[in-house]
């Protein structure tokens, strides 16, 4: 067998290996959440609260993350090794403001939102999941980051890593649990959640950082390659809708 192949079946067998590992800690993250919270008032917030950002995240980004970036850094990447980082610059940064924006923009309308969303909950329920929401809105942030992070070390072929990475922030989310025990509080819990997508995204910033490929932040919004997202995103996210 050729080594490129060999090389080939060996990263695709250690990505299926690392899906299933993060699909069977977020199982058990699942169960322990439940053991720990039940059907109590604090599970039914954190439930309404905890979908949000993400559910926001994936309406509005996600695709178009995925579907504008990585093709758009590749043919920045076949001009010029300097056109891609600087695209890298300009792209993270913008998509990190944004989601910052969005998230004091949901913080602030958090008694609304969660009015929307869980029309049915509790007095005490509802302004619970406020305070929860207003604490994991910046989750985003990092959320954002990660997934342009993943974008970039795709293009550079390395799969692993970013296949990974849901594992770790799962083990995070299950040793609070272990360890808090009788002192376990929900707010805690979801400053975990939010350091989970920061862990995220530090993970996949590292190797970037030691090869020096890791985009800094840049306020150049009339890049080239930035303005071409900017009019193909509305596209691809109709198209994910």
């Amino acid at each position: 067998m050729k080594k490129g192949v060999k090389r080939s079946y060996v990263t695709i067998s250690l990505m299926i290996a690392a899906t299933l590992l993060s699909k069977a800690l977020g199982m058990v993250r699942g169960m322990m959440l439940a053991w720990t919270m039940g059907d109590s008032t604090e599970a039914v917030a954190f439930a309404a609260a905890s979908k949000i950002p993400c559910a926001i995240f994936d309406l509005l980004f996600s695709a178009a993350i995925l579907g504008c970036f990585i093709p758009i850094f590749n043919e920045a990447r076949a001009k010029s090794e300097k056109a891609s980082y600087e695209y890298s610059c300009s792209f993270l940064s913008a998509v990190m403001i944004i989601c910052a924006l969005f998230s004091v923009i949901g913080m602030i309308f958090a008694p609304q939102i969660i009015a929307l969303v869980a029309p049915g909950i509790s007095i005490e329920g509802a302004s619970l999941a406020v305070s929860l929401l207003r604490i994991m809105f910046p989750m985003m942030i990092f959320t954002a980051g990660a997934y342009t992070l993943t974008g970039i070390l795709q293009s550079f072929g390395k799969f692993i890593l970013p296949a990974a990475i849901s594992a770790l922030s799962n083990a995070a989310i299950i040793a609070y649990l272990i360890i808090a025990g009788e002192r376990f509080s929900v707010f805690t819990l979801s400053a975990v959640f939010v350091f989970s997508w920061f862990l995220q995204f530090l993970t996949l910033a590292l190797p970037l950082i030691f090869s020096k490929q890791m985009p800094h932040p840049s306020l150049k919004f009339k890049n080239e390659y930035l303005l071409r997202s900017a009019k193909t995103a509305p596209q691809i996210m109709a198209g994910s809708w």
